[in-house]
């Protein structure tokens, strides 16, 4: 029998009718609502959650405007006040069209209309690509441009509780610290007293490393995610263990001419990107706390990068365990525990104010009171494309007892990142096996 086309009409929405009372609702209660990787960005989605109506019976999608509630939540934090207030009164224009608010801008970044804001787990290419669209067309000053960056992802690793702290807890000085860019914030120095040096500004602006400065931050935060541990401190030692492993000192061999080419003066030169950084390996005290403070930062745990005076050795200063890092401690050492190298104030002025010891005496004497000294003998090197540890002093080897023997493959494996390997006929030396270098891709998986 042939249905008129009436019949089929009635057939029709009756089907319809029966979907959207008896299957549709039990697909509902099988998805998570706001699991996007399930349902997708699809028609169906906001009938399924019947997100609202505007009035008239037309169903409304709200996500972006409840999206945006949230970070606003956020900002609201007392923490954060301050942080608030500034974004509110940075006025940038977009291609002569009306001023907007710093504010308004990190909103519309992070919660936009079309639900496609930024999202911290996407791949370093996509986020850069998505910061390098964000502020296209907009008068933005580097140093604002920094600012909001930073913002911006801190406030999407807290809203998506990345970790397990959180910026509420934070002071606004800390916040202060987390946020800073140069130019647009002056932070008193932590240790030093007025009469000493007054304010101070932490690394400057340096126009020829604008690429590392402005991406180092959520670059590095991938990487920094797979080290978090379950607290601020706990994941501070990680983080330092990581790089004291992972990083060495510009040396004979392997010096600052692997950069020849990106940004030098003076002396030598330095990496102009964190790609090229993570691909040489090489550093000096002042990239170590730099690189340090980013990764750091990536997962909101506030460090700034300091130094006492122009020209002299970086420092980080920790102000969630106020503690400060010398940068040629991690990056000229191989096997010390991270807690070594977490210094009190006292002790970093020895080192840097008061000039009575020498910043690789001092820790020397630490760990000679703590009878480990003989952990300083040994030395990163880079191989090709791979690093080694290696220790090749006749004293050491004349003396090391079976008992250190195992305790130095104990704190070597325990690194996880390279293997003892023991050798007693070539000046007996004792050297790891060879671990390949990772680009900074290769380490965000």
């Amino acid at each position: 029998m042939k249905l008129s086309n009436s019949k089929k009409i009635i057939i029709f929405s009756v089907a319809i009718l029966g979907l959207s009372l008896f299957i549709l609702p039990s697909i509902s209660a099988t998805f998570n609502p706001d699991n996007k990787a399930l349902l997708g960005r699809i028609v169906l989605y906001p009938l399924i959650k019947n997100r609202g109506s505007n009035g008239t019976g037309v169903i409304v999608d709200d996500r972006a405007a409840r999206s945006r509630a949230s970070y606003e939540s956020i900002l609201n934090y007392p923490s954060l006040a301050e942080t608030k207030a500034i974004l509110q009164n940075i006025s940038i224009s977009n291609n002569g069209r009306q001023n907007i608010s710093a504010y308004e801008f990190t909103l519309q970044k992070l919660a936009p209309d079309n639900l496609l804001g930024y999202n911290g787990n996407d791949l370093n290419l996509n986020k850069t690509a998505f910061f390098e669209n964000a502020f296209a067309g907009y008068n933005f000053p580097i140093f604002y441009r920094e600012y909001t960056t930073r913002i911006i992802h801190s406030l999407w690793v807290e809203k998506n509780h990345i970790v397990p702290w959180s910026l509420k807890d934070y002071s606004p000085e800390q916040i202060t610290i987390l946020y800073w860019s140069s130019g647009i914030i002056g932070l008193r120095n932590p240790l030093l007293s007025d009469f000493q040096q007054g304010i101070y500004t932490p690394f400057s602006y340096q126009q020829g490393r604008s690429k590392l400065i402005k991406e180092g931050l959520f670059k590095s935060f991938l990487l920094a995610k797979n080290l978090k541990r379950d607290t601020t401190e706990n994941t501070i030692k990680s983080i330092i263990t990581w790089y004291e492993h992972n990083f060495l000192h510009a040396y004979a061999n392997w010096d600052w001419s692997v950069y020849n080419g990106e940004y030098c003066e003076e002396a030598h030169c330095q990496p102009a990107s964190l790609e090229s950084h993570f691909r040489q390996r090489i550093t000096g005290c002042q990239d170590t706390v730099r690189s340090l403070r980013d990764i750091l930062a990536s997962i909101n745990i506030p460090a700034v990068a300091i130094r006492f005076s122009p020209g002299e050795h970086g420092v980080l200063y920790l102000p969630t365990i106020n503690k400060f890092i010398h940068g040629d401690h991690v990056t000229d050492s191989a096997l010390i525990r991270p807690d070594f190298f977490l210094l009190d104030g006292n002790s970093i002025s020895r080192i840097e104010i008061e000039k009575s010891i020498s910043y690789s005496g001092f820790l020397n004497e630490i760990m000679r009171q703590n009878a480990m000294d003989f952990l300083m003998l040994a030395t990163k090197y880079r191989e090709n494309n791979s690093l080694i540890l290696r220790m090749s002093q006749e004293r050491l080897c004349r003396n090391i007892t079976p008992e250190r023997q195992d305790l130095l493959r104990e704190i070597i494996e325990l690194s996880g990142d390279f293997h003892l390997r023991m050798n007693n006929q070539n000046g007996c030396t004792i050297s790891t096996d060879q671990v390949r270098i990772k680009t900074l891709d290769e380490l965000s998986f």
